[in-house]
């Protein structure tokens, strides 16, 4: 059976079931009213489930007042054409296009100004909204679809996609309006519980629906930046025994919110707390024979259990790089750095580098101490990083030197002791230094120095040297 639904005040007022080929024709609107309408599937139906409203102005529509609502949507059962929708509550839009079923939401609308939506499975460049006209800061907009969503009354406006959308980036996919000459961007943020095959986003701000002709996505097909899972441990900072790091300079509030390696990143204090940071590292990708040329760095935060996050407390890390092939290395500001044995690929696969793991191969021999079953950076390193050279550990010439030179300028005195210092000469990473006592800084340097697995005669003149 075919219904045809002529009448602008055609009204339902008991529950309603689709079997298809209900046609709401121009200029008439079928509503419901305080009831649930239910999408059913049909089996010998022209267009089973799918209710079609017509598109041309004067348009068709199917329209929800007061408390009424819908169950049953899917692909092969929706609205191909437009919605309406009365009601003050949040409300998403059950439509469709050439049997694909693409909602989009609207926040609020009203009883006396409603807001109307429907789905375009086609091209905007086709109907006179070219792709390729764009504002400022906005790529790739989607060449598959958009949506017409009408009204006066403000609100949030929520897109979603599907697999065939083809968002390949959740940080690159935006939302755009067409304003009448160009897409332009309209500040969103992606739903949480959103995959690059299925997901949503929608406007920071209320807008009023009619203040763009149209919505679509944008972003689609752009690769994500480059993104790395990375661990690594700090020697001079790990308790043997739990596996974890310390966060003394942490809980002391000695950890600077900007990153000590001068790249320009910064954090908070929350991000601190929350992720229970140990202390800021530096992440390089690098090129070249065996790695020798620094394309990117970036600083990053460790956390106690070795995991590496943004400055924003996000993980995986971010790089500006999205494709190629990189050694990776991570180096810290008195710990011998660590660097893969070969290139990691950047692709929209997110690599695991975890230098915690003795599976993770490193280049060059005895990159790191072994404690247990697990590895971390050689500590000691009290005269600090070197950016663009290679970092060593040595005894009488180099960091213990260091350390007493500190105490000396700080105290007068070698046997003097600072406390609450976020600085090289503090081994351990517990925000002191002393040349002497249980928790002396000279430690990790002779623990490095001794337990070296080719210092056989463990002589305090051996100097260990960063594998890369």
């Amino acid at each position: 059976m075919i219904i045809i639904v002529l009448l602008v005040n055609s009204r339902i007022f008991a529950q309603s079931s689709s079997f298809g080929d209900t046609y709401v024709g121009s200029g008439a609107e079928l509503l419901m009213v305080d009831i649930e309408h239910s999408f059913l599937a049909g089996s010998v139906s022209a267009q089973p489930g799918i209710i079609v409203t017509e598109r041309t102005v004067p348009r068709g529509y199917f329209g929800f007042v007061g408390t009424a609502s819908y169950t049953g949507v899917s692909d092969t059962a929706h609205v191909d054409g437009y919605v309406r929708t009365y009601m003050t509550t949040p409300f998403t839009f059950p439509i469709g296009d050439n049997g694909v079923y693409r909602p989009a939401s609207v926040s609020t609308s009203s009883d006396t100004a409603p807001t109307d939506a429907a789905y375009y499975g086609v091209n905007p460049t086709t109907d006179s909204y070219p792709a390729t006209s764009v504002g400022s800061g906005v790529v790739n907009v989607s060449t598959t679809e958009y949506w017409d969503i009408n009204g006066t009354t403000p609100a949030t406006i929520t897109l979603t996609w599907n697999n065939a959308s083809g968002v390949t980036s959740l940080t690159a996919t935006k939302i755009v309006g067409w304003d009448g000459t160009k897409w332009v961007e309209i500040p969103a943020t992606v739903v949480a519980s959103s995959t690059t095959t299925a997901g949503s986003i929608t406007t920071n701000n209320t807008i009023a629906p009619n203040t763009y002709s149209v919505y679509s996505l944008a972003g689609i097909g752009v690769l994500p930046e480059g993104q790395i899972t990375a661990k690594v441990l700090l020697q001079g900072a790990l308790n043997g025994t739990t596996g974890t790091m310390t966060k003394a300079l942490n809980t002391q509030n000695l950890i600077p919110l900007s990153d000590p390696y001068g790249l320009g990143a910064t954090t908070t204090s929350t991000v601190l707390t929350t992720n229970e940071i140990t202390d800021w590292v530096r992440v390089e990708l690098r090129t070249g024979t065996s790695g020798a040329t620094i394309q990117e760095s970036i600083a990053a935060l460790v956390s106690i259990d070795g995991t590496l996050h943004n400055p924003d407390g996000s993980t995986p890390l971010k790089f500006q790089a999205t494709t190629g092939n990189f050694y990776v290395a991570i180096r810290h500001r008195n710990h011998l750095g660590v660097m893969t044995a070969s290139t990691v690929a950047l692709s929209s696969i997110i690599p695991v580098v975890d230098f915690t793991s003795s599976a993770t191969s490193t280049f060059g021999s005895n990159a790191q101490a072994i404690i247990g079953s697990i590895k971390a950076l050689w500590a000691g390193n009290a005269t600090g990083l070197t950016v663009g050279g290679t970092d060593n550990v040595r005894y009488s010439t180099g960091d213990v030197n260091a350390i007493t030179g500190y105490l000396t300028t700080q105290t007068g005195s070698v046997g003097g002791v600072i406390t609450g210092v976020y600085t090289k000469e503090d081994t351990n990473l517990d925000g002191i230094v002393r040349y002497s006592g249980g928790t002396r800084d000279i430690l990790p340097i002779t623990t490095t120095i001794l337990s070296h697995p080719v210092n056989q005669t463990q002589t305090f003149g051996f100097v260990v040297t960063q594998s890369f």
